[in-house]
């Protein structure tokens, strides 16, 4: 479901579609097909105006097509509720879930919507309250984070003034051992970063000096 939460969205009788750039996501356009291989279709998606078609960072978008029957069936599941991004939250069953429950919802939507950075692990969404309640629901995992409200910030997209999105942060060698552990990503260059990043924050641990815990004067 946190794929579908992330990169999906329904279309006509209720149909549900997951969008990739077959180009700089191919490998997590096929593990979607690998992992949830119940698909009806896998398409092209042409982009009207796509300011990414430039010759320089060249986009090839495709779109996985689950139909209308599982389409209906997460939405009634899940409770999504159409509505405008910025107001979106978390649906209220996610917060009765089990711990592998939720980790797996993260899973997903962190394959999509989330990054590794050099120290920390980052989600984002329009919805400054959608990272408020995954911070809640990452506590219950065990796993600390921040979430910095961008809402007010804009940006010009395509001619169009927009909120920037907000975030939210992993950091911290406890706390990302945890997301390792529990919840990690299906991209296979997003789970390699991960990888990367475990390796030199145990590396920073290990090279940091005893602390003393006592001295005691002889005179």
């Amino acid at each position: 479901a946190g794929l579908f939460w992330g990169d999906g969205t329904t279309a006509g009788k209720d149909s549900l579609w997951i969008y990739y750039d077959n180009i700089t996501e191919h490998d997590f356009g096929e593990s979607i097909k690998e992992n949830l291989d119940f698909y009806v279709s896998d398409l092209d998606h042409k982009v009207k105006n796509n300011m990414q078609n430039d010759g320089q960072n060249k986009s090839e978008m495709k779109k996985i097509n689950y139909g209308s029957q599982i389409g209906r069936k997460i939405q009634y599941e899940m409770g999504f509720k159409k509505i405008k991004a910025s107001d979106r939250r978390l649906p209220k069953i996610l917060f009765n879930c089990s711990e592998k429950e939720l980790c797996l919802f993260f899973n997903g939507w962190f394959s999509t919507d989330g990054s590794v950075g050099k120290e920390i692990i980052s989600l984002y969404n329009t919805s400054y309250d959608c990272l408020r309640d995954a911070q809640i629901l990452l506590a219950k995992i065990g796993i600390k984070s921040s979430v910095k409200n961008n809402e007010h910030l804009k940006i010009i997209v395509r001619g169009k003034e927009i909120s920037r999105v907000s975030q939210l942060f992993i950091s911290g060698h406890k706390n990302i051992i945890i997301f390792k552990d529990k919840i990690n990503f299906i991209n296979e260059k997003k789970t390699m970063k991960l990888d990367i990043l475990t390796q030199r924050i145990k590396k920073k641990m290990n090279d940091k000096p005893t602390k003393v815990k006592s001295i005691t004067y002889v005179g």
